[in-house]
């Protein structure tokens, strides 16, 4: 596989991995110090719970792309026909992991916002 493929298919996959760990890290630190954000005995309102079900969700999607871009480097094909980036089970995973990461974000906005 030539040079400029690599580095493609190895920038795809660092993204992916780092919109994995950042949902992951907003997932943990937003759990651990709601109670600081929020008073006791208050809801804690619709806003919250769509933006971790949009971060899991750009997880998900992460994973996916992660074992799509796997399937696409592993497949069998003639040489004629290098792998690429630009097959759809990795521009749709991916894609939908992007579009959950930024729901995620704008929904915890919209929850801190007074």
């Amino acid at each position: 596989m030539e040079d400029r493929l690599k580095a493609a298919f190895s920038a795809v996959t660092d993204l992916v991995k780092q919109l994995i760990t950042l949902a992951s890290a907003i997932i943990a630190l937003s759990i651990a110090f709601i109670d600081d954000v929020v008073p006791d005995g208050t809801e804690l309102g619709l806003p919250i719970y769509l933006s971790w079900g949009c971060f899991l969700g750009a997880i998900f999607f992460g994973i996916l792309a992660l074992m799509a871009i796997a399937s696409e480097l592993g497949r069998d094909r003639p040489s004629s026909t290098p792998p690429s980036i630009w097959v759809l089970p990795i521009t749709a995973s991916s894609g939908l992991q992007y579009l959950s990461f930024c729901g995620g974000v704008l929904f915890l906005i919209v929850f801190a916002a007074p």
